[in-house]
């Protein structure tokens, strides 16, 4: 009975990774049909969402994203630990959000033990493309985090944050 669960949920998530990706990338599947997807699957998502092709690993019902959100192509979630996106957030192009990761090990195999650990990003940030998102991390209220950026720790409110690994470069107004 355990394989024939663990088959069907392989079957489902594949179901929704088809129907996420593959649908056009039009004003209809962005605002309507995406959203209404990831809602079926479990996620809780505000009004005035738009969400573009996007990859999940893990729990759509680990995915919370609040109103007028904008989440761009090539997104990948990986969901294993919860992922809160405020109101009015802008995420870019290829941005990965990673609530997982590996402790350091013993020499003889230094991938340790997996854990996971939640992210929130909250109201008004903006995150530019290409930028890795780590277990653990909250981007503070208002800030901007520049492209191409590695985020490892938690970042303060009204921020520009930038770099690998990324600090704040400069407080906002």
């Amino acid at each position: 009975m355990g394989a024939l669960r663990i088959e069907l949920k392989s079957i489902g998530h594949c179901l929704r990774d088809s129907l996420l990706f593959c649908l056009p990338n039009d004003w209809l599947a962005r605002t309507f049909l995406r959203p209404q997807v990831l809602k079926l699957m479990g996620a809780k998502i505000g009004t005035r969402t738009n969400i573009s092709r996007v990859r999940i690993i893990g729990s759509c019902r680990n995915i919370r994203i609040g109103k007028n959100t904008f989440i761009n192509s090539q997104t990948f979630f990986h969901a294993g630990g919860k992922i809160t996106l405020g109101d009015n957030v802008v995420i870019g192009f290829q941005v990965a959000l990673i609530t997982g990761s590996h402790e350091i090990g013993p020499t003889n195999r230094r991938c340790g033990k997996l854990f996971r650990e939640d992210i929130n990003i909250e109201n008004g940030v903006w995150i530019a493309a290409r930028v890795l998102i780590g277990p653990g991390v909250t981007i503070g209220e208002g800030s901007v985090v520049a492209a191409g950026a590695v985020v490892m720790r938690s970042m303060p409110a009204n921020s520009l944050i930038g770099g690998v690994p990324a600090k704040v470069i400069k407080k906002l107004e």
